[in-house]
């Protein structure tokens, strides 16, 4: 947790210094910051011009603070309904229309909502890949 803090005191100062405004990515931001630092991350950073994303499989994990703050939300597919309640409380659509509509995505499909899609709920496909390997390979130490 301190390194994360300290990145991100690097990036306040950084945004202040220097006015450049960079995007930073969490990914599982639950594992390395405390509910009250995501909390408080959101609300700075908004204010400093900051984008934040955060990517998560425990869509629960994050404080309700975020969703309300959040601007754009890309939802794939949640299994549990509990996950799904969750993520309504962002206000930007109606619990029992979000439940439909991510039981009902299609494999690898996305559910998009905020100022991103006009604030109607979008469902972006991919594109295929045709001759391309999209997996990565592990690497084996020993």
């Amino acid at each position: 947790m301190g390194f994360a803090q300290a990145l991100l005191r690097f990036l306040f100062a950084l945004v202040e210094e220097e006015e450049k405004v960079p995007f930073v990515f969490f990914e599982e931001a639950h594992l390395y910051v405390t509910p009250q630092g995501i909390d408080a991350l959101v609300t700075r950073a908004r204010h400093t011009g900051i984008t934040s994303f955060f990517i998560t499989n425990t869509p629960t994990a994050l404080p309700e603070g975020v969703l309300r703050a959040a601007d754009n939300l890309f939802v794939f597919r949640l299994p549990l309904e509990e996950d799904i309640n969750w993520v309504a409380k962002s206000g930007m659509i109606e619990e029992s229309s979000l439940f439909v509509l991510v039981k009902g995505l299609p494999q690898h499909a996305c559910l998009a909502l905020g100022e991103i899609s006009g604030r109607y709920p979008l469902i972006l496909g991919p594109d295929p890949l045709l001759g391309c390997e999209t997996r990565g390979k592990t690497r084996y130490y020993f």
